[in-house]
Parts: C-alpha cells; sequence; structure tokens
C-alpha cells in the first residue's frame, strides 16, 4: 500500500499574546489539513534530539537516516540538484545578487531581493565569473533569477561562515574559517580568497552598464554578492 509523508517543517511556531496565547496554527482556521488529518497518522517529531534546533537541511537530512557527521552542506546538495557536475575537491556555496549600501568602509544589505530581468541577471552573473584569486578560481552559475551556486575550485575548504547577514540593514559579513576547524589547512585560504571575490564583485558591478541604466529608470542595482551554507562532497 502506498503512501504520502507531508512534512510541516517549522509549523510549530510560537505562541502569541495577539493570539490570546495560542500559535498561528492553533489560531488558523485549518479545514482541509483537519480533513487530512483524520484520514492518517499524525505526530511530531524531534530530529535530532529535543530542544535541539536543526536547519531546514540537517533535519530532513536527519529525518532520512543519516549522520550529522556525513552532512556535505547545503550548497553541495543544491548544486547536485541543479545539475552541476562537481568533483570531490570542488566547494559549492549558495550566491545571490543583492543590492548593498557602503557605510564607512563597509557593506550593508539593502535590498534582499531586488527585482530584475533574466536578461539584466545573465549580463551580471556573466560580469562575476570566472575570477581567480592566487591559486582558487570562482564561478558563478545561475539557477533561478538572482540566486546561483558559486563553485570553488583549488585547494579549498567548505568550512567558512557566511557572508549573508539575511536581515536587511546589517552588514555584510566578512567570510571566516569555522573556529572549529581552524585545523584544516585550507579553510583560512579559502575564507580569504572568498573575501577577495565578494570585494572584486562589488567593484565589478557597482558601475557595470545594467545597473547604471537600472538606476536611471529608479531601480535597484544589483550590485552585490551575499554567500552562505558552504558545501563539499
Amino acid at each position: 500500500m502506498g503512501c504520502i509523508l507531508i512534512i510541516l517543517d517549522g509549523l510549530g511556531d510560537r505562541s502569541y499574546e495577539v493570539l490570546g496565547g495560542k500559535t498561528p496554527l492553533e489560531a488558523a482556521h485549518t479545514p482541509n489539513m483537519d480533513r487530512l488529518a483524520s484520514m492518517g497518522a499524525n505526530g511530531l517529531m524531534h530530529a535530532l534530539s529535543p530542544g535541539h534546533a536543526l536547519t531546514s537541511e540537517n533535519a530532513h537530512f536527519a529525518l532520512f537516516g543519516y549522520d550529522q557527521e556525513d552532512f556535505p552542506g547545503r550548497g553541495y546538495l543544491e548544486a547536485v540538484g541543479a545539475g552541476i557536475d562537481l568533483n570531490p575537491e570542488e566547494v559549492a556555496i549558495l550566491a545571490r545578487l543583492v543590492y548593498a549600501t557602503e557605510d564607512t568602509g563597509r557593506l550593508i544589505l539593502a535590498k534582499n531581493w531586488p527585482e530584475t530581468s533574466d536578461e539584466e541577471a545573465c549580463q551580471l552573473f556573466a560580469a562575476v565569473s570566472p575570477f581567480r584569486s592566487g591559486e582558487t578560481r570562482f564561478d558563478f552559475i545561475r539557477t533561478s533569477g538572482t540566486q546561483g551556486i558559486l563553485v570553488m575550485r583549488g585547494n579549498v575548504s567548505r568550512f567558512i561562515t557566511d557572508s549573508n547577514p539575511i536581515n536587511e540593514g546589517r552588514h555584510i559579513i566578512e567570510p571566516q574559517a569555522w573556529a572549529s576547524k581552524r585545523d584544516d589547512a585550507y579553510a583560512q585560504p579559502s575564507s580569504r580568497a572568498l573575501g577577495n571575490y565578494l570585494r572584486w564583485c562589488y567593484k565589478r558591478l557597482a558601475n557595470h552598464p545594467v545597473n547604471t541604466a537600472r538606476q536611471q529608470n529608479g531601480q535597484l542595482p544589483l550590485n552585490a554578492l551575499v554567500t552562505n551554507r558552504a558545501g563539499k562532497y
């Protein structure tokens, strides 16, 4: 007998005073979900252990029975899903074009998802790929919209922090090696190389014809890259 497994990822949420102490799910009118629930079996699950909050990708990895030590990083999984051919030594990082402003020599994430056309996005992607920092090569491969996979090639490590601050109004973060992986010979050089690439991208995109035209039309430029969730086989 076949079955459908529906994972309501993160639906638990928190209770709110404006909802009378209920969570959004408890307060919501959900006749269709109620009907589905009445037709099957239901349960709550801690993917790892009670009180241990995982990201979606780590929770799903655990859900399918894998050990967290074997998790390759979301960047690698999304690269494989996008059909990008990677060898075991290459690192894949989630990356996307954003609008950034400067503040005393640092960049601030001003707009996460500026709208753009496919033609504009393709031109901007082409402008920032490929790039070399020493022996490290970067290729930025578009997957959809302003999003893509940044592939690092050479003697590289996936143990590097995110540059994406997630929330608008915050400083874009300088990549660093993981504190727990300082014994990785390539972690520090990889983080420095990525920082060099991101700074080069900002300079490269600042006066790009696409962004010049966007500003003349009253649109925000796509003048910076943010990165997160590096992965490797």
